[in-house]
């Protein structure tokens, strides 16, 4: 500050940023009005005299010393989120996981998330790395509805709202739901072929099971042992096979039964699993029509083939 004197007065001359008759009040840069928050992009600080520009954690001041940039810590610290995927954010990062993990901060990995313990289910829930699935009591006539974790009364009769035209439609209890018989008239002879898809924790029972009306010829698909076995008799052969991987994890699998020229082909995914030789036509059509039945979950209330016994 320098002071002039004048005829009965004196005239004071403030250094920058003080103003008043004797320079006794500091100017507050950052609030002058031609000159927004003192031009800092983000903090403007204060001082007796003057101001400086400062940054916002998870930022640095560029050479300017009025703009910031963030810091990107991912880059800087490629190990901050251990296991996790790191994420910068402005000012700050954050470690994603995997949908049904969260992250442990202390040992910087990902956890799974057990969303059973949060009784996510009606009834049965199994939790997995990363994931749940709900499941409902078959045997007490419970099935999951659509929202996948509740659980709905099985209907005991289904809509008829087939789109295919039937000359006999039958059905019959089997366990909890029901079985479906339908007889069509095909405009010719055909190969029997059928593709389904199921789930199971049981590792004993019957998938499919298709007879001739005469009972003299038959093809099984069950699970032995958790695996898919094959059991088919008719007037050329008789056998027994099992293969593929165990698939009673409880999670669906769709399977897929083909008659070919010489052979019956099991798939389980569109994978082929088991090629079965046959010398002939599994059934036999009789006076050109061929009538099968086939029966899902279990066999009709009568079975009068004879299972082979391994």
């Amino acid at each position: 500050m320098s002071c002039k004197d004048g005829k009965a007065s004196f005239t004071c001359t403030c250094k920058p940023g003080w103003q008043g008759e004797k320079c006794e009040f500091d100017i507050n840069e950052c609030k002058d009005p031609s000159n927004i928050n003192g031009g800092c992009s983000q903090i403007c600080d204060n001082t007796p005299g003057s101001y400086h520009c400062s940054c916002k954690s998870g930022f640095v001041m560029l050479s300017n010393k009025k703009d910031c940039k963030d810091v990107d810590e991912c880059s800087l610290k490629i190990s901050v989120c251990g296991t996790a995927v790191c994420k910068n954010i402005p000012g700050d990062f954050e470690c994603e996981c995997p949908e049904g993990y969260r992250y442990n901060l202390k040992s910087k990995s990902c956890e799974d998330i057990d969303e059973c313990s949060e009784s996510m289910c009606a009834q049965l829930c199994v939790n997995y790395p990363g994931g749940y699935t709900c499941y409902c009591d078959g045997k007490k006539g419970f099935k999951l509805a659509q929202d996948q974790k509740s659980c709905e009364v099985v209907s005991v009769c289904l809509p008829l709202n087939l789109d295919t035209k039937y000359e006999l439609l039958y059905l019959a209890e089997q366990f909890a739901g029901v079985v479906l018989y339908l007889k069509f008239r095909l405009p010719e002879i055909s190969r029997f072929s059928a593709e389904f898809d199921f789930r199971t924790y049981d590792s004993e029972g019957v998938i499919l099971y298709a007879e001739s009306i005469d009972h003299s010829a038959w093809l099984l698909i069950a699970l032995r042992g958790g695996k898919i076995e094959v059991q088919l008799k008719n007037e050329h052969t008789s056998k027994i096979t099992t293969g593929g991987d165990v698939i009673n994890n409880g999670l669906w699998n769709m399977v897929s039964v083909e008659e070919l020229e010489h052979s019956i082909s099991i798939k389980i995914a569109k994978e082929a699993v088991m090629d079965i030789n046959k010398p002939g036509p599994l059934f036999k059509p009789e006076n050109g029509l061929l009538e099968t039945k086939v029966y899902f979950a279990g066999f009709p209330r009568k079975v009068e083939s004879e299972l082979i016994k391994p």
